[in-house]
């Protein structure tokens, strides 16, 4: 379960986003709107999805002989992250590509809902980059579940829904209501699918008890 010093250094996390995006709305609203529109930048959502996938691929593979050694003895993939300092010296840059690979999402997904009419920065969108991100999202949640990644997926979607909020000219309660619920529900799972071995997590995710980890 979630300990006190790891919920501590959770909150840290959503303060220090808190309190970045505070700090951006204060320099914002001092811009008139001419001002404004000079500060758009576009950003490719071809380029986000590559940094993406490319962090996560490096992530896995630097831990790859761990993982295939967790599915051999039958233990979770979170056994092998806690004792990542005792099994491989490469283990922080896996961390740091992990944490990486869910900071483009956290830009881009927002993006899709806001378009060209970012207050800040837009970025163009169609159906294959939509269906592109809902795989990514799809792969690093399963990911997650897989090596217990509570902490970077929290980072992400904090960082996401603040990045929305900065950005989006209208913004809509509902979406962002319905975004928390459901983010904290899939941090729940993954909360139950990392005491769980790799090869069991199918059997696993389909019994009650992942429900009631939500």
């Amino acid at each position: 379960e979630l300990g006190p010093d790891y919920a501590i250094a959770l909150i840290y996390y959503g303060l220090f986003l808190i309190t970045v995006a505070l700090a951006v709305l204060v320099v914002a609203g001092a811009q008139n709107k001419s001002a404004r529109n000079t500060l758009q930048i576009e950003v490719s959502q071809w380029r986000l999805l590559a940094m993406g996938f490319g962090g996560l691929v490096i992530a896995v593979w630097v831990i790859r002989d761990q993982l295939v050694e967790a599915i051999a003895l039958g233990i979770s993939g979170y056994a092998v992250t806690a004792a990542g300092s005792e099994i491989s010296s490469l283990f922080t840059i896996h961390q740091t590509f992990n944490s990486l690979s869910v900071l483009p999402p956290a830009i881009g997904v927002p993006l899709l809902f806001t378009g060209r009419d970012g207050r800040f920065v837009v970025a163009g969108r169609n159906p294959l980059i939509t269906a592109l991100y809902v795989v990514f999202v799809g792969i690093l949640f399963i990911y997650g579940m897989i090596m217990g990644n509570k902490s970077e997926l929290f980072f992400g979607a904090v960082a996401s829904i603040v990045f929305y909020t900065l950005n989006t000219r209208r913004l809509r309660w509902g979406r962002l209501v319905l975004a928390g619920v459901l983010l904290l529900s899939l941090l729940g799972v993954v909360d139950y699918a990392r005491t769980l071995a790799v090869s069991d997590l199918t059997t696993g995710l389909k019994s009650g008890r992942a429900v009631s980890a939500i």
